[in-house]
């Protein structure tokens, strides 16, 4: 997001006018990167973007790439910060970065997105689902899988075709489809603000089967812009 600001003001004004922000008006910000609106306000829905890492390698605990996924896209200045980008700082850790790709979904074949064919029927949690807050940490597991297929319903309505979800069942973390990954618990799941109750939502793994192969990325419910509650076909 500084990328873009930087970018912004390399521009004629009259050019990024639409992404100063009202509150600041000595700032730009990119709505799609951002999540937020030009008054700093969170937007409604998932259109915006979706940073979402995966592990592509050998050791299913190593992160390997960053896929930034917005189904609304991105502008000049959004790819122009996307392409700047060299270095990250996680922490102590100093990381090199490299754009790999840009364009739409199905010019990607990660697993991210479907494995080579583009799509998939069958799709397991690689990270744990965060439900909603008024379920409550130790809420009944009914209402756990009311809220999957709830999102589920959400998601398919996006999808064109009429796609429907066929079946849905929660999995442990000796299901196959989790085998080299962390167990659900040990997952970050809380952002670092003020009164996030992250660790306080209820937690679970599952696999859904649609009524025909769809593509992806698929991820739902609780912090799904950061990771959590992401599916990786079958």
């Amino acid at each position: 997001m500084k990328r873009f600001e930087v970018w912004c003001r390399k521009q004629e004004p009259a050019r990024v006018k639409e992404f100063r922000r009202t509150d600041q008006p000595d700032r730009y910000s990119s709505r799609v990167l951002s999540g937020k609106d030009a008054t700093g306000h969170y937007l409604a829905g998932h259109d915006h973007a979706h940073f979402l890492s995966t592990a592509e390698g050998d050791d299913r605990r190593r992160v390997t790439h960053l896929c930034v996924y917005a189904r609304e896209g991105f502008g000049a200045g959004e790819m122009a910060a996307l392409t700047g980008l060299r270095h990250l700082r996680v922490g102590e850790l100093q990381l090199r970065a490299q754009l790999v790709g840009l364009g739409q979904p199905a010019d990607f074949r990660a697993e991210l997105f479907g494995r080579s064919t583009g799509e998939a029927r069958v799709w397991a949690s690689a990270t744990p689902y965060v439900g909603p807050a008024h379920i409550g940490r130790f809420g009944r597991a009914r209402d756990l899988l009311k809220a999957v297929r709830r999102e589920l319903r959400r998601w398919a309505s996006h999808q064109p075709n009429g796609i429907e979800v066929e079946a849905l069942e929660p999995i442990s973390d000796t299901h196959s489809a989790w085998k080299g990954r962390p167990r659900p618990f040990e997952f970050v799941r809380s952002r670092s603000r003020a009164g996030d109750d992250g660790y306080l939502r209820p937690i679970g793994t599952f696999q859904v089967t649609f009524s025909r192969p769809v593509a992806g990325p698929l991820c739902l419910g609780y912090a799904c812009h950061y990771g959590l509650g992401l599916f990786l076909p079958i």
